[in-house]
């Protein structure tokens, strides 16, 4: 996340949940950065998103495995 995207302090988000919600759950949302202190601690995404962050990083995982598998079996049949 760039910093181009909303951020609110996590009184605010308290406050205003509902909108916040409904803002990054919205056709065109987007994320919402959770500040304290001015500094980013948390973002609120939809879940459409959150679903897309864990396929990529199990994708990567996995291609990560099957890479170290290859070089096993490339150390295998080099034997």
């Amino acid at each position: 996340m760039t910093s181009s995207h909303l951020s609110l302090p996590l009184e605010e988000v308290r406050d205003r949940f509902e909108e916040c919600v409904a803002g990054v759950t919205a056709p065109e949302g987007e994320p919402l950065l959770v500040t304290v202190d001015g500094k980013p601690v948390a973002a609120l995404i939809s879940v459409a998103e959150y679903e897309e962050l864990l396929r990529r990083k199990y994708r990567e995982e996995f291609h990560a495995i099957f890479d170290e598998l290859d070089d096993v079996n490339k150390e295998l049949l080099d034997k």
